[in-house]
């Protein structure tokens, strides 16, 4: 057994009986209870040391056990309690009758606190909530429970009757094959996909060797952008001063005042600030092409019979850069100061198409989200991780995904938690420097579907009201999104100033900025 093998296997053996009592008292039956342990067990295995370097381990995996639980699913179900009960199946019963009672939210913060073995401040990091906001439920919560029960013995001793198997070892080293296997599979099917798609098409690495391919002129209105990043919206990309009909495009990015896009066919073009397009390549449909000003690079992946290969233009010379086979798993991640950065597999990968010869640098073994000058940004679970080399700085915070600012000053990240369903979400604004949290500019009642950083580190988001952030833009009864702007000062109490510029329409899917 291998000395991560062993670590895993110590902390299963030490926390499955907790983290099933934990659910059930919850509500969730015991087998379900048991399912979701395992689910959120194989999860944070497959990972084991991306999760053992995190701030805390208790947390991650009880946030992993969480999120696989699905709580509201299931209806709960009160266990039997013996005709002639001990004192321990008496407080039992006394207990589950009364946390039924409870709100969701103050059964959660006592269950956590009381039966997780978790501190406060660790239940804080759980719920995603602030140290204050967990204790005043703490509190709540004990005041409505029975005076017996108001001792954390009392709950133990309760939470303790409740008979749980022994650690499952061999169940999650099966669920983690299970889940390394569907990953194989999903690679082996792309590339099949990919084979059928290029047939035995060869890529054209010699410069000037293909001409672009004519296309007609697209539609242009002379249209002033109201905010500073350029949008797609209906099947019109909205430029500085131009906007253009253009049906079907699923990704786009800035490269100076042009934009460079794929749409659903795979077909990458380049729309300059007039409006005027040239089609420069083909891409995998769905996948992300990058952009960068300062170089005046598009970078996007073309599909080949075995696999992939990145293709690097330059708006300034109107020609290929350089290209790279890589694998059929690889997607794009980020370009930063002539670097372009991959996720695969193996890793995180960094490539320096300038360099005659370069190939791909290993630099990573986890998920990147974000890279803006020496500033990386990597997912780990449910939170992000910053790491400032110049400056020595790694610190952690809550988050899913990652938008770093032009200077690298500040980051936009996805508020995780049982809350954010659907393609809505809540942004956190931090201090990259720092870790602080900075005010955002959303309400506590409203989400966005997509922010984006103006130069100057304004914000830019498409708002909608939270009973909407279930549904995909435009399919449900609320209102349209709303295309807002907020200024990058925060006064001094505390808010930001931001301005609706007016409704988006969403007829073909979903806004997004081309940042």
């Amino acid at each position: 057994m291998s000395g991560e093998d062993a670590d895993f296997t110590a902390y299963l053996a030490a926390r499955w009986p907790s983290l099933v009592r934990t659910l059930v008292l919850l509500g969730l039956p015991q087998p379900v209870a048991e399912e979701a342990c395992l689910t959120g067990l194989a999860r944070c295995r497959e990972a084991w040391r991306d999760v053992r370097e995190l701030d805390d381990v208790d947390a991650e995996v009880h946030r992993a056990v969480l999120d696989a639980c699905h709580r509201g699913e299931v209806e709960p179900v009160a266990l039997a309690v013996p005709e002639d009960p001990t004192e321990a199946e008496r407080l039992r019963a006394l207990l589950e009758r009364q946390l039924a009672g409870l709100t969701t939210e103050l059964r959660e913060a006592i269950v956590l606190d009381r039966v997780a073995g978790l501190d406060r401040a660790q239940v804080a990091d759980v719920l995603d909530l602030p140290l204050r906001t967990v204790d005043r439920r703490v509190a709540d919560a004990l005041a409505a429970l029975d005076p017996e029960l108001r001792t954390a013995d009392s709950v133990r001793l309760a939470a303790a009757t409740i008979d749980v198997p022994p650690p499952p070892y061999d169940e999650v080293a099966a669920r983690v094959r299970e889940r390394r296997r569907r990953r194989r599979r999903v690679a082996m099917a792309v590339a099949v996909v990919l084979v059928v798609a290029t047939g035995t098409g060869v890529w054209i690495s010699t410069r000037g060797a293909a001409p672009a391919p004519t296309v007609p002129p697209l539609h242009v209105v002379a249209q002033r952008n109201p905010v500073g990043t350029a949008w797609y919206a209906a099947g019109r990309l909205h430029l500085r001063t131009v906007a253009v009909d253009l049906p079907g495009v699923t990704d786009a990015a800035a490269v100076g005042e042009s934009v460079v896009y794929v749409d659903q066919h795979g077909t990458v073009g380049i729309v300059d600030g007039t409006g005027a397009r040239t089609v420069i390549g083909t891409a995998v449909p769905g996948t992300t092409v990058l952009g960068s000003g300062g170089d005046g690079w598009a970078v996007w992946l073309h599909p080949e019979q075995t696999g992939l290969r990145i293709v690097v233009w330059s708006t300034i010379t109107d020609d290929v850069v350089a290209t790279l086979a890589v694998p059929p798993e690889t997607r794009l991640v980020a370009l930063d100061q002539s670097r372009v950065f991959t996720q695969a597999d193996a890793g995180v990968s960094v490539w320096l198409p300038t360099e005659p010869g370069a190939g791909l640098q290993h630099v990573s073994d986890h998920e990147l989200a974000a890279v803006g000058y020496d500033t990386e940004v990597y997912q780990r679970g449910r939170r992000i991780q910053v790491v400032r080399s110049f400056a020595y700085i790694v610190y952690s915070r809550p988050g899913i995904g990652a938008v770093l600012s032009g200077d690298a000053y500040h980051l936009l990240t996805r508020r995780p938690g049982p809350g954010e369903r659907g393609p809505a979400y809540t942004p956190l604004l931090y201090d990259v420097g720092d870790g602080e949290p900075h005010p955002t500019g959303i309400a506590p009642d409203e989400r966005v579907l997509d922010t984006a950083f103006e130069a100057g580190d304004g914000l830019d988001y498409f708002v909608v009201e939270a009973a909407d952030r279930g549904a995909t833009a435009g399919s449900g009864p609320g209102a349209l999104p709303v295309l807002r702007q907020c200024s990058p000062v925060v006064d001094e109490a505390g808010s930001r100033t931001c301005r609706d510029v007016g409704p988006v329409p969403v007829e073909g899917g979903q806004p997004f900025f081309a940042d």
